[in-house]
């Protein structure tokens, strides 16, 4: 009888702790199901805002290009001259065009190579003079299709912003053309959307549309050149350069059909349709044959009137959910187990790991970064500002690297000794902390500052010599003035050494003579700021 009790009672003992088991395995899972959604919608979101950034990037490189490109080939005399004899009647203008396209073609089909579509000479009258994409094109008025010409003739200010226009239409850098005082016309260097397509799509992973009112394309393009343009399948009001298709076609980055079949599916949305209407963004995510994308339609508009031009579209494969399934289903079988144990563990981990890190990297006392850190700080500054990283070398499309100026600050107190031997180390280490608070007081955070050892500090700032010295007397008035101030210090002063370099070959150097400079502030009569000078320099 009792054995038989037992046996029954052991099954309502299981029973609450099954179901409390149950229940929590399904608030965690139903938890961790919202999480993967919406690590989901991040993920998609943040790629395409990386995408976005790229593509704003592009466009600022492209504007850096056409500026060098107008700089040292177009403002040269030969052919700002050429350019002025147009003025002198019909005749003359036919032989200045074609002399301008024989001075210029060549370069011309060299910066067809650099991404460079469109280089377009413009009339005061914004009229144009010379299409080097197009040279038989010519003397058409701009006025009515091309505001940005008609701005830059009208201000003589640079323009740079997308526009569509008679032929193609891109990212536009107009710029004046004056000679000799004279207002000649304008000149334009342009950027096609395909360069930026093809810069866009560089992974092979995920793909760009640049998709136009139709409306613009018709009231802008000639008629003859309309036929460059395709229905795009997202919507009937927009329309597609057929160039960026037989791009799309060649790469392989999707199956052609199978991302024009997956835009048309986009299309029957509401959103997709109110964004058009709007001109608003539309963020979407959609299920196609197994696989799932997402897709971002972001606004852009016409720089010159602020009108809108249509969109750039963007369509991404979503891997991470594929990617990380078999991992999803492993961590739900051990979530429960373990998750309670690893919270602990990671809540003592972190605490040790950050009470390590803070003792690693700062003086306990004042709150300055200590001597080892600063150093590290430093050296990372110098290395990379003497070699700059493969993106930052990209963004720069050729022009030289220029490194920054960087100046070291070395000060320390003036008669430390005495103060300790008069008031006490319990006064000294008042000093040291009210010395920290002054140093705050004077750099900025992006500065890099630290206790040395004993009284001695050191900081690194960017700018040269001259704007070191005047950081470092701001200083000295600051740390005298707060011990002024502070009724429980003596009076007290810094004497100041600087010392500029550029390199991290320069850094043991620039230690050195700075601390030079800092013991020639102190034989001079302290409560001063000298230069010093770099051994590499004096030897030349």
């Amino acid at each position: 009888m009792l054995k038989r009790v037992t046996n029954q009672l052991k099954p309502n003992r299981l029973l609450p702790v099954v179901a409390a088991a149950l229940l929590i395995l399904l608030v965690l899972a139903l938890s961790f199901l919202y999480t993967v959604v919406r690590e989901f919608y991040y993920f998609a979101q943040h790629e395409h805002q990386n995408y976005a950034q790229k593509y704003a990037a592009n466009v600022a490189a492209t504007e850096r290009l056409a500026n060098t490109v107008y700089e040292s080939i177009i403002l040269r005399p030969e052919v700002l001259d050429i350019v002025q004899r147009a003025q002198q009647g019909e005749a003359q203008a036919d032989r200045a065009r074609n002399d301008l396209y024989s001075e210029l073609n060549t370069t011309y089909q060299a910066l067809r190579n650099a991404d460079i579509q469109q280089l377009h000479f413009h009339t005061a009258d914004n009229h144009s003079f010379l299409r080097f994409h197009r040279p038989s094109l010519y003397g058409d008025d701009l006025t009515p299709v091309r505001p940005s010409v008609v701005q830059v003739n009208l201000t003589q200010q640079p323009f740079h912003g997308f526009e569509e226009g008679r032929i193609f239409n891109g990212y536009r850098h107009v710029y004046p053309l004056v000679h000799n005082g004279t207002h000649l016309g304008s000149v334009e260097i342009s950027s096609s959307l395909l360069n930026f397509k093809r810069a866009y799509e560089e992974n092979g992973l995920d793909s760009v549309d640049f998709a136009l009112y139709a409306s613009v394309v018709q009231a802008t393009v000639f008629a003859d050149e309309q036929d460059n343009y395709t229905q795009h399948p997202l919507h009937n009001d927009l329309v597609i350069q057929n160039e960026l298709n037989e791009y799309a076609e060649e790469s392989g980055i999707f199956d052609f059909a199978e991302k024009q079949a997956i835009m048309a599916n986009l299309a029957s949305r509401n959103g997709v349709e109110s964004a058009v209407a709007e001109h608003e963004p539309y963020f979407g995510v959609i299920l196609h044959r197994g696989q799932i994308y997402s897709v971002q339609m972001t606004p852009f508009f016409s720089d010159a009137t602020g009108n809108p031009a249509g969109f750039i579209v963007n369509l991404t494969q979503f891997r991470y959910l594929r990617e990380s399934l078999s991992r999803y289903y492993m961590q739900l079988v051990l979530f429960f187990i373990v998750s309670v144990a690893f919270a602990l563990v990671l809540l003592r981990d972190r605490r040790l790991l950050a009470e390590t890190q803070l003792l690693a990297r700062v003086d306990n006392l004042t709150g300055l970064y200590n001597r080892l850190y600063f150093t590290v700080l430093t050296k990372k500054l110098l290395r990379d500002n003497g070699k700059p990283s493969e993106s930052a070398l990209r963004r720069k499309k050729g022009k030289a690297w220029k490194a920054r100026q960087y100046s070291l600050i070395m000060f320390d107190i003036d008669h430390f000794k005495r103060i300790n031997d008069t008031y006490g180390h319990d006064v000294g280490d008042v000093a040291l902390e009210t010395i920290a608070d002054s140093i705050r007081a004077v750099f900025k955070p992006s500065d890099v500052f630290c206790r040395w050892g004993g009284e001695e500090f050191m900081a690194l700032v960017r700018g040269d010599a001259n704007a070191a010295l005047q950081i470092a007397e701001r200083l000295r008035k600051q740390i005298a003035n707060d011990a002024i101030a502070n009724d429980n210090l003596p009076n007290y002063t810094c004497s100041l050494g600087v010392v500029q370099l550029q390199s991290i070959n320069q850094l043991e150097d620039a230690l050195k003579a700075v601390d030079e400079a800092l013991y020639r502030a102190k034989d001079n009569g302290r409560d001063r700021v000298e230069l010093g000078v770099l051994a590499s320099e004096i030897d030349k």
